[in-house]
Parts: structure tokens; sequence; C-alpha cells
């Protein structure tokens, strides 16, 4: 095998591509700037107790944001209890429905 059939890793237009150095040298030969080769890239390693750390962080954050608004939903509901006395709630059969299926999931995890 020739030394111009060797495979090299050559950067075209913001791109990695694997080519021929027969063909890098064609194209070189009508783009008078010629690009260095170069090594595909490679991602930097992450230590594992810092990504265990972050994970952690980010799932606390999100948590806490969900605790907070159902602690305000609930709170919620305290209040138009209130107003609503000891009157019944009426209920449209759309409204009994969207309740139903808003309900059926939580139903089935307790």
């Amino acid at each position: 095998m020739s030394e111009e059939a060797d495979p090299v890793w050559c950067r075209i237009a913001s791109q990695v591509s694997r080519t021929n150095r027969c063909e890098r040298d064609s194209a070189t030969a009508t783009n008078p700037a010629p690009t260095p080769p170069s090594v595909p890239y490679t991602l930097p390693t992450v230590n594992a107790p810092v990504l265990q750390f972050l994970v952690i962080a980010v799932a606390g954050w999100i948590q806490r944001g969900q605790q907070n608004t159902i602690e305000y939903l609930v709170e919620e509901n305290r209040v138009l209890r209130e107003q609503l006395g000891k009157r019944r709630l009426r209920l449209t059969d759309d409204q009994r429905r969207r309740l139903a299926v808003r309900a059926k999931p939580w139903g089935e995890r307790h």
C-alpha cells in the first residue's frame, strides 16, 4: 500500500472527516491554504463523585419546586372549601370526567 492512500484525519469546512491523503492533496491544489491534520474531538472525563453531586443537586432543586407547588395547591383548596362552606359542589359530567382522568394514575400508585 502506498503512502498516498493511507487514511488521515482532516478538518474540512468545520467538520472532522476521514479521507485519503491523495484526496486531501487534490483539495489543497484548489485551496491554497491547506488545513493541518487533526484528531477527532474527545470529551473530557468527569469525576464520578462530581457528576453524582450535580445530579443530586438538580434532583433536590426540582423536588423543592414541586413540593412548593403542592403546598400552594393544598392551601388553595382549603381556601376554596372555606368559601364554599357547607354547600355541595355541583360538577358537570365534563368536569367529573376531567377529574377522573387526572385521579386515575394517582389512584393506581396508592
